[in-house]
């Protein structure tokens, strides 16, 4: 696979942001997403059709398919901490937090 050497730390939710990890992620890359505790807010978007208790519904694995996922709680030092060992290892960071909250967490 073309990309097989990056690695990349996805800081991203909903769609433009996985989009873009994701087709890291089908061309070889190891892409990692970080999630908050309570997950992915798309872990819980689900079809009426499907078990509302799955957390990885149609939307989610539209969007997600071939990474690996991490949960940190970037409101804790502990958290920003292996947040930052992280980036410093990675290749590529893909982020859409809101204007100021990435600096709030300690992600920017």
């Amino acid at each position: 696979m073309p990309l097989s050497d990056l690695l990349v730390v996805e800081l991203a939710s909903v769609l433009a942001g996985p989009s873009v990890g994701m087709f890291f992620a089908e061309h070889g890359a190891r892409v990692v997403k970080v999630e908050a505790p309570q997950g992915d807010v798309t872990r819980r978007w689900h079809l009426a059709t499907e078990d509302p208790s799955d957390d990885r519904p149609a939307y989610f694995c539209a969007v997600n398919w071939g990474k690996q996922s991490v949960t940190l709680d970037l409101t804790t030092e502990a958290g920003r901490d292996a947040l930052h060992w992280l980036v410093a290892t990675a290749d590529l960071v893909v982020s859409s937090f809101r204007p100021g909250a990435s600096a709030r967490l300690g992600a920017d």
